[in-house]
């Protein structure tokens, strides 16, 4: 979801710097200057500083975004000079960029790719408000948003609409953020997996887990607090879905990170159990030999079904406070977990 964000803010770093206005000279003899593939890719902040010129000189803002990609690593002018210098062995200079981007701009998609990135540009410069996001996220859904992204930028409106910040505005305050914060938050990342408990194991990006109850259970009673768990499976399209819709949410994260014990248990885990382990279930008419079936008859005998995904929160006694399933709706899983965390 961050990386949703930080995209954002590349694009929106272009226009934070002031071009520099160049000479007429200028621009005639930067289409005279030779490109040096190995240099360019080697060295590519000053080769895409020349980029910048040749576009200052001769298009506009809206070409320079579309050329540059929504990533902003120019994926189509080092795939042209790679293809150049294969076919043509010849020298490549600017004029030759020139050249392609005016070929680029004659083709019959570019009014279309043209006119969404103007309207994407007009619609960061609007207030980003909670009020108009119904009739502004019609128009983000319409741009190829998908519900992450929107449920993202919700989220962001909700927490700074005192702000009255444009769209702009928001994407590079908090790119600027989640960038500063990138490299800390990995060397911490790498910590916690030098460290993690036994039995732990990186579930959802940003969320760890234990992957033995009675482990998470013991835990719960060392710290009082109630126990989240979730009933999951490798091969669950909808587990996938809610991982990446709700789970992954900064806000959820948080609520489950600092208020439960969070034990996630696969119903297809297909690590062997310990030959001690080994038994017959009557409830699911087979031999439990894997951890995944081993959970699956847990999850039976304490709610009736084997659904994945599931959700339980318990207390340290084991009693169900609350269940819950499959959804993709933020605010009424937040609900669930507040509800019953333990902790308001």
């Amino acid at each position: 979801m961050k990386n949703i964000i930080l995209s954002i803010f590349l694009v929106f770093c272009f226009f934070t710097n002031i071009s520099i206005a160049q000479t007429p000279k200028e621009c005639k003899k930067l289409l005279e200057k030779k490109i040096d593939v190995n240099s360019a890719i080697e060295n590519q902040n000053n080769f895409l500083k020349d980029v910048k010129t040749l576009f200052d000189c001769y298009f506009d803002p809206i070409d320079y975004l579309i050329v540059a990609g929504p990533d902003m690593k120019f994926s189509m002018v080092y795939t042209f000079l790679g293809l150049y210098k294969i076919e043509t062995k010849k020298k490549i200079r600017f004029s030759d960029l020139k050249i392609m981007v005016e070929w680029m701009k004659q083709r019959d998609e570019y009014p279309k790719t043209r006119k969404t990135v103007e309207t994407y540009m007009d619609l960061m410069e609007k207030e980003a408000s909670i009020a108009n996001w119904q009739s502004d996220s019609t128009i983000f859904s319409q741009l190829g948003w998908d519900s992450t992204r929107l449920s993202t930028v919700k989220f962001y409106i909700d927490k700074n609409e005192k702000y009255h910040q444009t769209y702009r505005e928001l994407f590079v305050k908090y790119g600027e953020e989640i960038s500063r914060k990138n490299t800390e938050k990995q060397e911490d990342r790498n910590l916690k997996n030098e460290i993690l408990p036994d039995r732990m194991v990186r579930c959802v990006a940003g969320l760890n887990a234990y992957t033995d109850f009675n482990t998470g259970l013991q835990k719960a009673k060392e710290t009082s607090q109630n126990i989240l768990i979730y009933f999951s499976a490798k091969t669950s399209a909808n587990a996938r879905e809610m991982e990446n819709t709700v789970l992954i949410n900064p806000e959820i994260q948080e609520i489950i990170y600092s208020q439960f014990i969070f034990i996630q248990l696969s119903v297809d885990d297909r690590t062997p159990l310990d030959l001690n382990e080994i038994h017959y279930s009557d409830a699911l008419e087979k031999n439990i030999e894997t951890k995944g079936a081993k959970n699956m008859e847990f999850e039976l005998s304490i709610t009736g079904h084997t659904a994945s995904p599931a959700f339980l929160i318990l207390d340290t006694k084991e009693k169900i406070l609350a269940k819950n399933s499959f959804t993709l709706n933020i605010a009424e899983f937040k609900t669930f977990l507040l509800e019953k965390s333990g902790n308001q």
